[in-house]
């Protein structure tokens, strides 16, 4: 038997990861410039994985725990975040400005909202 090649069985687990789990937590964002992208929590088998431009990371215990810090951070690129765990009152509750200098409009859960620096969020009407 050949040696087991372990970075292929971890490119093939993020792929079951991917397409059996369920994505139940999307933040998409837009720097305007040559930055764009996506954060994405899967959970499959009652543990919860992050992905990131910068790789793919866990298992863990919650959702909370999966993201790189403990709140969802919102800054100047963010344009959007829908989350099928949360509800609105908590997705706020957890959200955090980061180096935001001015309001930003942002998409949540379909609803637009407007960020202020000091981390007020109110409906965008």
């Amino acid at each position: 038997m050949g040696e087991l090649d372990h970075e292929a069985c971890i490119e093939i687990f993020k792929d079951v990861v991917r397409e059996d789990g369920e994505n139940i937590y999307r933040q998409d964002w837009d720097s305007g410039e040559f930055g764009v992208g996506s954060d994405m929590i899967y959970k499959f088998k009652h543990w919860f994985w992050w992905e990131d431009d910068f790789g793919f990371s866990g298992p863990y215990d919650s959702m909370i725990e999966a993201f790189p810090q403990p709140f969802i951070a919102i800054t100047k690129s963010t344009v959007m975040i829908h989350c099928t765990e949360w509800d609105i009152d908590e997705i706020i509750l957890n959200l955090r400005p980061v180096d935001l200098d001015d309001d930003r409009f942002i998409e949540i859960n379909g609803v637009e909202y407007q960020v202020s620096p000091a981390g007020e969020v109110n409906p965008a009407y």
